[in-house]
C-alpha cells in the first residue's frame, strides 16, 4: 500500500512540476507574441507613412493613374473617329472638318496643321492631322476650284 501512496505522490509531484514548467512557457509564448505584435505595429505604421508619402509627391501614383486614364480616354475617341473615317472617308477636307464638328468644336481650321478638335466630353484635345492625313494639296486645289466656280 506504501508502494501505491509513494506512486501516487511521485505522480503529484511529477504533474505539479509538468504545469509549472508548462505555465513558464506559456508566460514566455505570450512575451514573443507581444514582441512580434509590436515589430508588426511598427513595420505597419513604416509602411502606411512611405505610402501617404508616395501618393502626395506630384508624381504620385493616383496622380498618374490618372493621367493615363485620360490619355486611354483621349486615344479612345481617336480611334473610334478614325475607324468611322475609314468606313465612310471624307472626300475633301471641308467634309472632314464638318464630320468632326459632331465630336466638338475645331479650332484653327485653316490652317490644317494646326487644326485641332476639342472635344465635347472631358475637352480632350486632338489634332486633326492625328486623326486623318490631310493632303495640303488637295485643299489648295479644292479651295481653288470653289473660287473658281463662284
Amino acid at each position: 500500500m506504501e508502494n501505491k501512496n509513494n506512486s501516487i505522490k511521485k505522480t503529484c509531484i511529477n504533474n505539479k512540476i509538468k504545469s509549472k514548467k508548462i505555465t513558464k512557457l506559456n508566460k514566455r509564448e505570450k512575451g514573443i507574441t507581444l514582441v512580434s505584435l509590436v515589430v508588426t505595429v511598427v513595420v505597419l505604421m513604416f509602411l502606411a507613412g512611405v505610402i501617404i508619402v508616395t501618393n502626395n509627391e506630384n508624381n504620385g501614383v493616383l496622380n498618374i493613374a490618372n493621367s493615363k486614364k485620360e490619355e486611354t480616354e483621349r486615344m479612345t475617341i481617336e480611334e473610334t473617329i478614325k475607324t468611322e473615317l475609314t468606313e465612310d472617308p471624307p472626300d475633301s477636307y471641308a467634309q472632314l472638318i464638318e464630320y468632326l464638328r459632331s465630336y466638338g468644336e475645331i479650332q484653327n481650321e485653316e490652317v490644317p496643321d494646326e487644326a485641332m478638335l476639342i472635344t465635347t466630353n472631358e475637352n480632350y484635345r486632338i489634332y486633326v492631322k492625328d486623326i486623318w492625313n490631310v493632303d495640303k494639296q488637295e485643299i489648295i486645289t479644292n479651295e481653288a476650284n470653289e473660287n473658281i466656280a463662284q
